[in-house]
This record gives structure tokens, sequence and C-alpha cells, in this order.
């Protein structure tokens, strides 16, 4: 693979921590993601979301 990379006139080195890096910025979009879901149906009244549907 490196002679095939090679190869290539522009190259960018690849870090290793590129890729806890980037499993940490997803795990936290996810939390986020679900803390922003989970308040928002817990702001809610059960009775209008029964009403509107």
């Amino acid at each position: 693979m490196h002679q095939w990379l090679s190869q290539y006139a522009k190259q960018t080195p690849v870090y290793w921590w590129n890729n806890p890096a980037i499993l940490l910025a997803m795990l936290a979009l996810i939390f986020l993601t679900v803390i922003w879901q989970t308040r928002k149906a817990a702001r809610e009244n059960p009775a209008d979301v029964v009403k509107s549907e």
C-alpha cells in the first residue's frame, strides 16, 4: 500500500490521534442528541401528544 500511496503528488500525514478524536466526537454528538431528544420528550405534556395523534 505504501508504494501505491507514494505515487500521489500531495500527501498528508496520518496521525495516531485521528481515530480516537473522531470516535470521541461521534460519541459526544450521539450523547448530546440523545440528551436533547430525551429532554424534549420529557417537557411535553402526554395529554397534548395523545390529542394531536
